[in-house]
């Protein structure tokens, strides 16, 4: 979709519900919204062969879970986050990722913790879905084990996909066996921006991956730990929502603090009212007092602008948020879609 088509959809929902006379929907209410009814138009054209949708948080009661009958249903791996909002116990947050789960209706999920299991097989049991595991990519393609994403958790990431595209095409009447090469030939082309990317800019190599869970960032610190020079300079640009806890998603890092020469608490640019950027601020303050009391080290609070402004000639790992990364990415003009030829695009195994 682009851009004019994006802002044109946007206005076009706006007026509509203006004419609705009722209140206008939160951020990611609209949007939801507004992608339905996209699609709609899409498959009434004849151009849409499939609808993937993405739960904004959680599940029962998101926003998007309104297909009463979809084809397939999926869970990927559940962390403790969102707990202000479901709950805190991986159970809580186990019981609202189930809440897709659809009568005769496969749900698929990748290994989980046993209390989250137990939570997913009870609720799938109460609603007739049919649960199922995957377990590893060699299960699902045996001839195929090459993809193109670094770490070891985009295997059963990897696998997922398979087994829903799988199911996809049985709801379909699609002989799937026939259909390996095609399988395996995407998962060796994806290009997931924003998520282990590296661009380079001048003397600067950007590491950009919006993991925000304990989980996740510490397999991007790993995963900038195997790409990196020690003879450059290395830095660190994180940022967190002020609904997340800090704290624990600094853990990891300050695990492997010695890896960074600097540190940053970079504040992205908000799309949010005066309100929330009050909070943004009051946590970055937060933050900086957190790291130099743990570490006796100074960070510095800084804008996006600002900071991409201000690197020279370094390694930089931005993480902890989607919104800093999608901000450094728009400053630095970085590329969200692959195929462009463009030189400065590099995934992580190229």
């Amino acid at each position: 979709m682009s851009l004019t088509s994006f802002s044109e959809a946007v206005i076009d929902t706006f007026e509509r519900l203006q004419k609705w006379n009722g209140p206008i929907p939160g951020f990611f209410r609209f949007m939801t919204l507004m992608a339905f009814d996209q699609m709609i138009r899409a498959y009434r054209k004849g151009v849409l062969d499939v609808a993937i949708l993405e739960v904004g948080m959680g599940g029962l009661y998101d926003a998007t879970n309104v297909i009463e009958d979809p084809q397939v249903t999926a869970i990927a791996s559940i962390a403790m986050e969102h707990v202000k909002s479901l709950g805190p116990t991986m159970g809580d947050i186990a019981f609202h990722k189930a809440g897709i789960a659809k009568k005769n209706v496969p749900l698929i999920s990748v290994p989980q913790p046993v209390e989250a299991v137990e939570v997913i097989a009870k609720t799938a049991g109460s609603v007739g879905a049919k649960l199922e595991f995957v377990e590893s990519l060699s299960q699902e393609l045996p001839n195929s084990l090459n993809i193109n994403l670094d770490g070891s958790h985009q295997y059963i990431n990897a696998a997922l996909a398979v087994r829903i595209v799988r199911r996809w095409w049985e709801g379909n009447g699609t002989q799937h066996n026939t259909q390996e090469d095609v399988i395996a030939a995407a998962l060796r082309n994806t290009f997931w921006p924003g998520r282990h990317q590296v661009y380079h800019t001048g003397n600067c190599s950007w590491y950009l991956d919006g993991a925000h869970t304990v989980e996740s960032i510490k397999y991007s610190l790993k995963w900038f730990r195997s790409h990196r020079s020690r003879l450059r300079k290395s830095i660190l640009a994180f940022h967190v929502s002020h609904d997340r806890p800090f704290d624990k998603l600094l853990e990891p890092i300050l695990l492997v603090r010695d890896l960074f020469d600097e540190v940053y608490f970079v504040k992205p640019t908000s799309p949010m009212d005066t309100i929330e950027q009050q909070n943004d601020m009051l946590l970055h303050e937060q933050m900086v007092d957190y790291w130099k009391r743990l570490t006796g080290q100074t960070a510095t609070p800084i804008t996006t602008t600002a900071f991409c402004g201000t690197i020279q000639s370094a390694q930089i790992l931005v993480v902890g948020s989607l919104y800093l990364v999608g901000d450094v990415m728009r400053i630095l003009n970085a590329p969200v879609f692959s195929g462009r030829g463009d030189e400065n695009i590099e995934s992580s195994r190229i």
